[in-house]
């Protein structure tokens, strides 16, 4: 790709470290690099490698070729359709487009030709959902799915730098009455990520769901799954649960997941949290076949919800679209 002009706004906060975490780390050619936040950043300083860029206040006269939002879903709204309006192409990491029709939902792997050079806006998933798919695409490719059950056990960084100091002053006995969480996290768990809606789903299980269906391509797809949030830092895990449309041997299906980019299959054998914490690659493990009903697979998943789950998923996005 030619090196661009890159807006960050949003960049104060957990995904906007990573991101450029990220953008050294793989040299992403860049002609400028401006950070972007709140009033109350304005001043600031963030690190990219041994330099150190300074935060500008959030105004209308932001000029670059790409903005990467990392904002709230409202604030996403409103930014978004501003930027594209003056020429950039805006990639979001929030929920706000991300089940419109004509907004791509993109994991590189799976469907960067949803992106066009046409293309104004481009919705980054869920953070669970493209740890799961990254295992489920292959799965779908060469066996076909029927059924998708899911149970994920997901970090709190996913609930932003707040969370991560809950947990931590948790941990070291300096708060106990929870703040971010509606529990007390440390040597906790809980199924409740999101709002609860009519179907007694949260909101976060809903867009896991619908998510995964829109990313394969699958609309009648039934995917099923159940968040909670568990006491770890960093890392988004998940038991998986599938049908397959036809019988499969082990050796099949192993090599299937070993074959697809940005997976990593430890077969028998598996990840945690911990030892996948910085990483790029989803780890796939535990691959075993029911043995009562051959159709069906069960496998555990986990990959950096702050990496592949949000910032380098987008980082992809961003070297993908600007080589059309």
């Amino acid at each position: 790709m030619k090196p661009i002009r890159l807006a960050i706004i949003g960049a104060t906060g957990m995904v906007g470290q990573t991101t450029l975490a990220v953008l050294h780390e793989w040299n992403v050619p860049l002609a400028e690099l401006k950070l972007y936040a709140s009033a109350a950043s304005t001043g600031k300083t963030m690190p990219m490698g041994h330099v150190n860029l300074p935060v500008h206040s959030l105004t209308d006269d932001i000029r670059a070729d790409f903005a990467i939002l990392a904002l709230s879903a409202e604030l996403s709204k409103d930014w978004a359709h501003k930027l594209n309006a003056r020429g950039m192409k805006v990639i979001d990491h929030s929920s706000a487009f991300r089940m419109n029709s004509d907004v791509p939902l993109v994991i590189p792997e799976i469907n960067a030709d949803t992106i066009t050079s046409k293309t104004q806006l481009v919705a980054n998933p869920n953070c669970s959902a493209s740890v799961i798919l990254m295992a489920l695409a292959p799965l779908d490719q060469t066996f076909g799915l029927k059924r998708v059950i899911i149970a994920t056990y997901q970090s709190v960084s996913g609930a932003g730098i707040a969370a991560c100091d809950e947990l931590k002053d948790q941990t070291a006995g300096i708060l106990s009455d929870p703040r971010v969480f509606p529990h007390r996290i440390a040597g906790n768990l809980f199924p409740e990520i999101g709002y609860l809606d009519a179907t007694q789903y949260t909101g976060e299980e809903t867009k896991i769901s619908q998510e995964i269906q829109k990313i394969l391509r699958r609309p009648g797809l039934h995917v099923s799954a159940t968040a909670v949030r568990v006491p770890v830092e960093v890392g988004h895990s998940a038991a998986v649960s599938v049908e397959l449309s036809r019988d499969a041997s082990i050796n099949e299906i192993q090599a299937a997941l070993q074959s697809f980019p940005g997976l990593v299959c430890d077969g028998q054998d598996y990840s945690t949290p911990m030892q996948i914490s910085g990483a790029q690659d989803v780890h796939v493990g535990r691959v075993r076949i029911d043995p009562q009903n051959k159709n069906w697979l069960h496998f555990w998943v986990v990959g950096d919800n702050t990496r592949k789950g949000a910032a380098s998923n987008a980082i992809q996005i961003l070297q993908h679209w600007a080589s059309l």
